[in-house]
């Protein structure tokens, strides 16, 4: 579009009068004083000077024709790629996170301890802490819900999710029971598994690190989620691939600590803690690595 010339005059000349192509008057009365205030207004090709020494400045109209094509005859209905929902469950996370904060704040700094200290685990595992338990929990349902919400995501960006199994807030509510389902059935397994070999403890302070991790990793993903969610889509490569690579440096964690917690105990057989770690930890997440490589 080009710009305009405003001369703040009623009889100044441009220059280059070749480079005006058009020209309109707007005059208004005189003033109380005799002068006379007038506005040429001048649309031009190029920048052009005045010849007498009154100001001049350039302008773009907003008037003037412009080149933009129509390209829809009719309005087209917004394709929201974050849905409402999902900023409801973002701030339903940030404020039972707040909620811990303020009210648990001791207890949330004993849970960070013991995710990189095996002794201060031990001892909460040993003297019952209820309070740093029921953190837990909440801190629990933090995992659940962002971990849903991620796999939500990671299935529309790959479009990895079957037809029958829905959309929208229905996808996330089936994530949501899967992965609580998941633990459930492993807590189940592990409590029999201490029931049968007699190792109460173990097992128990077992558990506690599975959820304590979780835990853990829950509020590390969350800015990964709240990226997904609103930061535009060039960005949510890179962010899928720090949130694999948070997940998987949980999981061997985990693993790392179950070894340790395993043979810590000399009854515990380290045949049976292999055959366990192969069965129900690294064959799942294979099966899972081995789907996503043949969809992606």
């Amino acid at each position: 579009m080009p710009p305009q010339n405003i001369n703040i005059s009623g009889h100044s000349e441009l220059d280059n009068p070749q480079s005006a192509f058009d020209s309109s008057f707007v005059r208004f009365p005189t003033d109380s004083m005799g002068i006379d205030t007038s506005f040429q207004f001048r649309d031009i090709l190029a920048t052009g000077t005045s010849s007498s020494d009154e100001d001049t400045f350039t302008y773009f109209s907003l008037f003037r024709p412009h080149s933009l094509e129509t390209q829809n005859a009719n309005p087209l209905s917004i394709n929201k790629l974050t849905p409402d929902w999902l900023l409801g469950v973002i701030l339903l996370v940030i404020t039972i996170l707040t909620w811990l904060r303020f009210v648990f704040n001791k207890n949330l700094g004993q849970i960070f301890d013991a995710f990189f200290s095996n002794s201060i685990t031990n001892q909460i595992v040993r003297d019952e802490n209820i309070l740093v338990q029921r953190a837990s929990v909440l801190l629990t349902i933090i995992f659940n819900l962002v971990a849903a919400v991620l796999l939500y995501q990671i299935s529309n960006v790959y479009d990895l999710t079957p037809d029958y199994v829905g959309e929208g807030f229905t996808r996330f509510i089936l994530y949501a029971l899967l992965i609580s389902l998941i633990y459930s059935v492993k807590f189940i397994l592990l409590k029999l598994t201490g029931y049968i070999f007699n190792q109460d403890r173990s097992i128990a302070t077992y558990i506690f690190n599975i959820f304590l991790i979780n835990n853990v990793l829950g509020i590390f993903l969350l800015p990964i989620v709240i990226g997904l969610a609103f930061l535009p889509g060039i960005y949510s490569v890179f962010l899928i691939y720090a949130g694999g690579a948070l997940a998987l440096s949980a999981f061997i964690y985990r693993l790392i600590r179950g070894l340790i917690i395993g043979l810590s105990s000399s009854s515990f057989s380290p045949y049976y803690l292999f055959l366990y770690l192969c069965t129900l930890e690294i064959l799942p997440l294979l099966l899972v690595f081995k789907f996503l490589m043949g969809k992606i």
